[in-house]
């Protein structure tokens, strides 16, 4: 059931490309439409996709505050653990 599966997805915070690719394929593009589309929802913030690393490019970001709400965990954490000392 599509609402399903789109309900499931908004819960996440990144999914990886084969399933990235499964979600889009009611769009039936084409792989270069695929990857340029990527690339605009990535330039516009939509999405984050690190598409020159090699162990990134597996990924897509979906919740772009995702990335700031972890970073924003490790250097609270890592504050804290400090400040201890």
């Amino acid at each position: 059931d599509l609402v399903k599966i789109t309900l499931w997805i908004y819960k996440l915070n990144f999914l990886d490309k084969a399933t990235y690719n499964i979600v889009a394929k009611p769009a039936k593009f084409d792989p270069q439409q695929m990857k340029l589309s990527t690339t605009i929802l990535h330039d516009l913030g939509v999405i984050v996709h690190f598409e020159n690393d090699l162990l990134l490019s597996s990924f897509i970001v979906i919740n772009p505050n995702f990335i700031t709400q972890m970073l924003s965990t490790l250097i609270s954490s890592k504050q804290r653990y400090f400040s201890l000392i």
